[in-house]
């Protein structure tokens, strides 16, 4: 049986959890993941650094899949904080025939009704980062 194909997405800025990895890391993780799967890893696009720019992803998208099964994101923050917008990006890879990975949150979507769970865990995240630390207790 032939391995599947995927091709990488890379951050060149903070995520929108505020967190920020190296394009090595990146690189690593997402590598890690597909050989976990089984599948081939060609090297990622990397995003511009630009706030808020996914002129990279969109062309991945419109143009450059072709020749891959699937797309590794290293992490789900790497798509935009605005709910319809991800998800538009998300059902464009579906409705090519594409499946994601999203490393760090192990996560892997191949269809449209998976949408919910990825929007559920984005929420919970960025809930998560506005929430106390233990530092903010300690005061009482």
């Amino acid at each position: 049986m032939k391995k599947k194909i995927v091709k990488g997405y890379l951050s060149s800025r903070n995520l929108y959890n505020n967190s920020h990895a190296s394009q090595k890391i990146q690189n690593l993780v997402i590598r890690n993941t597909c050989e976990r799967y089984g599948y081939s890893y060609r090297l990622g696009s990397v995003e511009y650094i630009m706030k808020d720019s996914f002129l990279i992803l969109n062309s991945l998208i419109d143009d450059k899949l072709d020749n891959f099964d699937g797309i590794g994101f290293y992490s789900l923050f790497q798509l935009p904080v605005e709910t319809k917008l991800r998800a538009s990006f998300i059902s464009r890879l579906l409705k090519k025939n594409k499946f994601i990975i999203f490393c760090n949150e192990k996560l892997q979507i191949n269809n449209l009704n998976q949408i919910n769970e990825i929007d559920t865990n984005y929420k919970i995240n960025l809930m998560l980062r506005e929430s106390p630390t233990e530092d903010f207790f300690k005061i009482f």
